[in-house]
């Protein structure tokens, strides 16, 4: 592994997976053109091409990926094209993605996105596009047959609302 500048990114030359063990507390933005697998907690932007997140695993920031599969905490917007929630998972941020899988018990405060480019707030004291004030949950079947919660309401990425 090569670091760009000290605390700041992580790149990684080999096909090998980044793999950041429980315990591990990284703070910076971490870019990988390959795997990582994440036990422990990173504190900024990550970016990789496939990203598992273990029970433990926990990410405050915005995360880019081809494929995920989080079954631990997320904190922020998250941009994946094909994206899988465990049970344990809880994300607290709007989901861009073009393919979702929710497992029963997953937990969601967000919107949840077709399409990977940002769309338009929900209301006008949402400036900053992110989620708009919690309402009531919604359930949501997932691959199981068992309800997900989901807070928000789903929506394609475009200029027009779809109707409720």
């Amino acid at each position: 592994m090569a670091k760009d500048k000290p605390g700041s990114q992580t790149h990684v030359a080999s096909g090998a997976p980044s793999i950041i063990s429980a315990g591990v507390r990284l703070i910076g933005e971490l870019t990988s053109p390959g795997d990582v697998q994440l036990d422990g907690t990173v504190e900024g932007d990550l970016r990789c091409r496939q990203l598992t997140i273990g029970d433990g695993g926990s990410v405050k920031g915005e995360i880019t990926a081809d494929q995920a599969t989080i079954r631990g905490r997320v904190e922020g917007e998250l941009r994946v094209k094909s994206l899988r929630l465990g049970s344990k998972a809880e994300v607290i941020g709007d989901i861009y993605q073009e393919t979702i899988a929710i497992e029963a018990g997953a937990r969601i405060s967000g919107r949840i996105i077709l399409g990977l480019e940002r769309a338009a707030p929900l209301h006008k004291s949402d400036k900053a596009g992110g989620a708009a004030s919690a309402g009531a949950a919604t359930p949501a079947a997932g691959p199981a047959g068992g309800p997900a919660t989901v807070v928000g309401s789903p929506q394609r990425a475009a200029p027009h609302k779809l109707p409720a």
